[in-house]
């Protein structure tokens, strides 16, 4: 499963700088998709162009409030 982004181009740059991915793999079909991650983490990225009916995913942390001041603190 993917994150939908809006604009793949532009979704990239935020794992990139602000968690510190570097993109492991990219296609360009079947659609537009990147792979941004860092050790054995990898979140894969589709660009559905802010198609409606794409599905989404969630991340699961043990602690929102320290997930949340760590993104902060990093931009």
């Amino acid at each position: 499963m993917n994150l939908p982004a809006k604009d793949l181009a532009a979704a990239i740059p935020f794992y990139e700088t602000i968690m510190a991915f570097k993109v492991l793999h990219r296609e360009k079909t079947p659609c537009k998709s990147a792979v941004p991650g860092m050790d054995s983490i990898g979140i894969g990225l589709s660009g559905n162009g802010d198609h409606p009916s794409q599905d989404g995913c969630f991340f699961e942390v043990d602690n929102v409030d320290n997930a949340f001041a760590e993104l902060v603190s990093n931009g």
